[in-house]
């Protein structure tokens, strides 16, 4: 199959790694990939760049106001170029990742396609975070849309709970790790003076729980000395969120290394899909606290391969530390059920193969004639 992805950049999110993680396995398996970007731009690009992935830069000006009338002329060519690169390409699939590639893919590819359009949900769905012109312009794409991937079934029923148009249009295919790429990877020690290190991996937003997680280490460091936590992630090395025993480590190229050389993993989120971050710590046998929210629970079950906590609590959070720091035996017990679990549900393996399974369904499919 020729296979056609879109998505904003290559930054280094969780779901830029794992785009392209799926390229790999679906060209590892003999499929042709090819990648659309609205902006040329983001750390994992040159990673991309080197793994010889065709991308194509649609070039989408940056607007600054809705009234800036020079970008507005600007469209008129970024689309004809896209046009004419999507029919160059003659995808047999498009597949587009986040809501901006999500409405330029509906906007490029010929009303009347007999190719399958797929679009991907990530995140829970929040009112209070989606504004009224996106929630209509997403229930258009949705009308064309042949299948909406999740990446957890939380996110698949708050989906359908919450847009229109999506009534048996929905697959769940939750994250992959890529394991051997995991294993084949060192440890770093990010401070020489820990007793107990806690690794955060998040790029900063609200919604990730930096300052739940500040809170907590603030209370765990009244009853343990020792203990220092490090931020990995774009943003983190920001003076907000710098305190004594924190470590801000900012945006890092793998942060692997940097979950290696912890002891306790902890995703402190308000809000996630299914966080690549927490199977990762997972993948890595680290023992976690995870906040119990969107697609954690398909995850982490408490008290077997990890500890849930509630989200927006800090004193919860840091009574489930404290619970790991002063037992190593359950600390070392999580962290082995916790590798099996990603060895046995989340294998890189089974996310490429469930997406080529949805591809070679809708391929040949006839599309209802709008």
């Amino acid at each position: 199959m020729r296979i056609l992805f879109t998505i904003g950049s290559l930054r280094e999110g969780g779901a830029e790694g794992q785009l392209l993680q799926l390229m790999r396995g679906l060209r590892g398996r003999g499929h042709e990939v090819a990648l659309m970007l609205l902006r040329y731009e983001g750390a994992r690009l040159q990673g991309a760049l080197d793994d010889g992935f065709h991308i194509f830069d649609a070039g989408i000006p940056k607007f600054g106001t809705i009234v800036n009338l020079s970008a507005w002329l600007e469209m008129r060519e970024v689309r004809s170029r896209s046009e004419a690169f999507l029919a160059r390409f003659a995808p047999d699939v498009v597949h587009a990742h986040l809501f901006w590639a999500h409405y330029w893919a509906a906007q490029v590819l010929p009303r009347h396609s007999q190719v399958p359009f797929i679009t991907s949900r990530l995140q829970t769905w929040r009112a209070d975070t989606k504004p009224r012109l996106e929630r209509i312009m997403e229930d258009r794409v949705n009308k064309r849309v042949d299948c909406v991937i999740a990446n957890a079934q939380t996110v698949a029923d708050s989906c359908l709970g919450n847009e229109r148009h999506l009534e048996g249009k929905i697959e769940v295919i939750h994250n992959g790790i890529d394991l051997a790429a995991v294993d084949a990877q060192g440890s770093t020690s990010w401070s020489d003076t820990k007793e107990i290190g806690i690794i955060n991996v998040a790029n900063c937003h609200p919604l990730k729980g930096h300052d739940d997680l500040k809170s907590a280490v603030k209370v765990v460091n009244e009853f343990h000395k020792g203990v220092e936590v490090c931020l990995v992630g774009s943003g983190t090395d920001a003076p907000g969120l710098g305190a004594p025993a924190i470590h801000q480590a900012g945006a890092q190229p793998s942060v692997i290394p940097f979950i290696k050389g912890a002891d306790i993993a902890v995703q402190a989120s308000r809000d996630e899909g299914m966080s690549v971050a927490l199977l990762e710590y997972m993948a890595c046998g680290k023992a976690v606290v995870a906040t119990d929210v969107g697609g954690t629970r398909e995850a982490v079950q408490h008290g077997i391969n990890g500890l849930l906590c509630r989200p927006g609590d800090p004193k919860d959070l840091a009574e489930k530390i404290r619970m790991l720091i002063t037992d190593k035996e359950l600390r070392h017990r999580l962290g082995l059920n916790a590798r099996r679990t990603i060895e046995e549900k989340f294998s890189d393996a089974t996310h490429v193969e469930r997406h080529a399974g949805v591809y070679r369904k809708l391929v040949g499919r006839k599309r209802p004639q709008a």
